[in-house]
């Protein structure tokens, strides 16, 4: 999130219903299925007025939460349906709620809101290029992804890129990153700069991408060249990637139940969820959503 006051967005973001969570450099805010980056930096603009107009997350209860919010001093904005709303936090974000009474968690990732003159040329486009699987919600065209819906609004004229507004991009997470950019590249697709290494957090490799309409997104994936001497374990509802040396150091001691499996998620083959139970390890590669709101320039990773 580009802020003008990190501190502020963090009370925001817990206030919501968020988790701080810091990985080396970066500072994150976690939702089931979604990480919220922070970062202080100058914008030129909120999201709404930009491609990126707003994100859905999923409440299991919505009037219990509607009410801390109000307590807690949010801005809460009503929406036109029962179960449905608006928070519009600091440096003019804009995150619509909806409620979602069988969720296994408070809250949860719902979609990402793209407003562009063309839905079906937009929805084709991530369609072809990303993996994703149209679909439709009421009168919105969707391109469905592992863990998030990306939904498109048409509106009139084009939208401000995102780029150096308050959501400053998107981010997903991908197999084999090479391959992945080898195929865009042939279908005629070019990233904003090469691939290159993190330097903000160990073992990423990131590269950006922008879409016809000025949505910029950034993907990234592990290193396998670099090695680690731990293991986390998250439930496979965050499809985060997930990998661990072949053999456990001696001081984890999995369940017994622990199995290896890995399946693909989509037509994008490059995309994989893995979940990881066995005393000897895979290595398993994964998706994970999450809103990236810095700008390439300051390189986030």
């Amino acid at each position: 999130m580009n802020a003008n006051d990190v501190e502020v967005q963090k009370k925001f973001w817990t206030d919501v219903g968020g988790k701080i969570v810091n990985r080396e450099k970066l500072v994150m805010v976690q939702f089931p299925g979604i990480y919220v980056l922070l970062r202080k930096q100058d914008y030129n603009g909120g999201s709404v007025g930009s491609v990126i107009n707003h994100f859905g997350l999923y409440v299991k209860d919505f009037d219990q939460a509607v009410a801390r919010w109000k307590a807690a001093g949010l801005n809460w904005e009503p929406g036109n349906n029962p179960g449905q709303g608006y928070l519009n936090g600091p440096d003019s974000v804009r995150v619509e709620i909806y409620e979602n009474k069988s969720l296994s968690t408070p809250m949860g990732m719902h979609h990402i809101h793209l407003w562009v003159p063309d839905p079906i040329a937009a929805q084709k486009w991530y369609v072809q290029h990303f993996g994703a699987t149209a679909g439709k919600r009421a009168q919105f065209e969707t391109a469905n992804v592992p863990g998030t819906e990306i939904t498109f609004n048409k509106v009139d004229k084009p939208q401000a890129a995102t780029k150096g507004r308050s959501i400053d991009h998107m981010g997903f997470e991908v197999r084999n990153i090479d391959a992945f950019v080898a195929k865009l590249q042939a279908a005629g697709i070019k990233t904003d700069a090469a691939i290159r290494n993190s330097t903000n957090a160990s073992a990423l490799r990131i590269v950006y991408i922008t879409d016809p309409w000025g949505t910029m997104s950034d993907w990234t994936a592990q290193n396998l060249r670099f090695r680690i001497s731990g293991l986390s374990l998250r439930p496979p509802v965050r499809t985060e990637v997930l990998f661990a040396p072949r053999r456990l150091p001696p001081h984890i001691q999995p369940a017994p139940s622990f199995a290896v499996s890995a399946r693909p998620l989509g037509p994008n083959a490059d995309m994989w969820m893995g979940i990881a139970s066995s005393r000897l390890m895979s290595l398993i590669s994964g998706v994970r959503n999450r809103i990236l709101c810095e700008p390439p320039s300051l390189a986030h990773y």
